[in-house]
């Protein structure tokens, strides 16, 4: 559920929630549509550039992101006097962020601007965003352990949600948090979580993460001693990063996958 109107509605008990979720599934609209106090086509501007800075954060497409806020930034400008121009200014805050920390390696930066527009309560799927971002952000530059916490604490509020709109969310969290579990030793949480995520994907008909959940079982399983298990995931992990065109997780599987072999035929 996204900030853009939940924002706005803090004060909507349950019932009314209810009411809106299942108008909006009467009707075939995205439920921030009819919480929006946005001209139809203003909304629909303004979710086209949403759509496009995930795609391109999805895609590692940097550049294209930059382009993206710019425009999406001078867009919002025209409407500065709405009352949704705040939240809508938080989501261009997030992507910048997201820039300063992967593409431009300001860390300190990225960190200050996430604490900016992050509510710790995480009441929407906005929240649980930032978190997971800064999550990512304190992991490169605090470690696993101060990561940790930010990635459990967003996965824990998704299961508070009535309603994702964005699905790959659930499953980029889960996969940060199984991460800092086989990083900690915790190889019973990082499995149950990787599974748990190849559930979520395949319910939702997504190859997003896909791969590199399966490189991570594969490494999993080599850590527990399992080689024919960990053989088994790693070249699938190896054919869905063919055909992502993904090199640099290609290269690194087959790596391991080597590695896998040679204890094979030992």
């Amino acid at each position: 559920m996204s900030l853009l109107y939940l924002e706005l509605k803090k004060d909507l008990k349950i019932q009314d929630w209810i009411y809106y979720l299942k108008l909006a599934k009467k009707l075939k609209v995205p439920l921030k549509l009819l919480m929006s106090e946005l001209p139809f086509s203003d909304f629909k501007e303004i979710e086209k550039y949403k759509n496009l800075c995930r795609e391109h954060t999805y895609y590692q497409d940097y550049e294209a992101l930059s382009l993206t806020i710019e425009q999406f930034e001078n867009l919002i400008e025209q409407n500065s006097d709405h009352v949704e121009y705040l939240t809508n200014k938080k989501f261009i805050t997030w992507n910048k962020a997201i820039l300063l920390h992967v593409r431009d390696k300001n860390i300190i930066k990225a960190e200050e601007q996430l604490k900016s527009i992050l509510d710790m309560n995480l009441r929407t799927e906005f929240d649980i965003g930032v978190c997971n971002s800064l999550g990512l952000v304190t992991l490169s530059k605090d470690g696993v352990s101060m990561a940790f916490d930010y990635f459990n604490k967003a996965y824990t509020a998704i299961e508070d949600l009535p309603q994702l709109e964005d699905h790959t969310l659930a499953p980029r969290v889960a996969y940060n948090l199984a991460y800092c579990h086989v990083k900690n030793g915790h190889l019973n949480e990082a499995t149950t979580l990787a599974y748990q995520i190849i559930g979520l994907l395949e319910s939702k008909q997504l190859s997003f993460i896909l791969g590199k959940t399966k490189h991570m079982l594969g490494k999993i399983h080599k850590m527990g001693g399992d080689y024919e298990q960990a053989k088994e995931y790693l070249l699938e992990a190896k054919f869905l990063f063919r055909l992502e065109k993904n090199e640099a997780y290609y290269l690194k599987t087959e790596q391991d996958l080597n590695e896998v072999m040679l204890l094979l035929e030992k």
